[in-house]
């Protein structure tokens, strides 16, 4: 990300898209009761992490941190941060061996499913592909902007997805 952003306030200066996720945003106290969250909340906050939330959250605080700084300094950077990039609404394709096809893969090895009380934000590939290339589109005022793909509706309990993926197995 340094690099990148290096390059981006070189010479002529160039926009950057950054991609994040939403994972940054539950180690912000309260985030999941409110429907804005302050962009210097997550720059804040990441030191506060400890190692609690793993190296990928960790590193992608410091990589939104350091988008916050070229920011500072001019740099129009735009973060888009989806939930869990999943499998074509149109095609069922989708990234083989990421973390969500593993788990549905070792569920259906396994023949059960858990029964868990976890969401996730489920974003599909062809969506967030449409949306990035929208934002990469759009004016110049809003060069500097973050935005959330997230569903407007509440996030998709786990145990719902593994019955509607594996019904033979709830």
């Amino acid at each position: 990300t340094r690099t990148v952003l290096q390059f981006c306030v070189t010479s002529l200066t160039k926009p950057l898209l950054y991609l994040s996720t939403l994972s940054v945003l539950p180690a912000i106290s309260g985030v999941h009761e409110r429907h804005t969250v302050q962009q210097p909340e997550v720059v804040e906050n990441w030191r506060g992490l400890n190692g609690q939330h793993g190296g990928y959250l960790q590193s992608k605080f410091v990589a939104e941190y350091l988008c916050q700084l070229a920011r500072n300094v001019g740099c129009p950077v735009v973060i888009v941060r989806p939930g869990f990039i999943s499998w074509s609404t149109k095609t069922g394709i989708g990234c083989r061996g990421d973390w969500l096809d593993r788990l549905m893969q070792g569920l259906l090895e396994a023949g059960c499913a858990p029964e868990v009380d976890a969401h996730l934000d489920i974003t599909p590939v062809d969506f967030a592909a449409e949306t990035l290339h929208r934002i990469a589109s759009l004016s110049p005022s809003v060069r500097s902007a973050t935005f959330h793909l997230c569903s407007p509706q509440q996030l998709t309990p786990l145990p719902k997805i593994f019955s509607g993926a594996f019904p033979e197995l709830v």
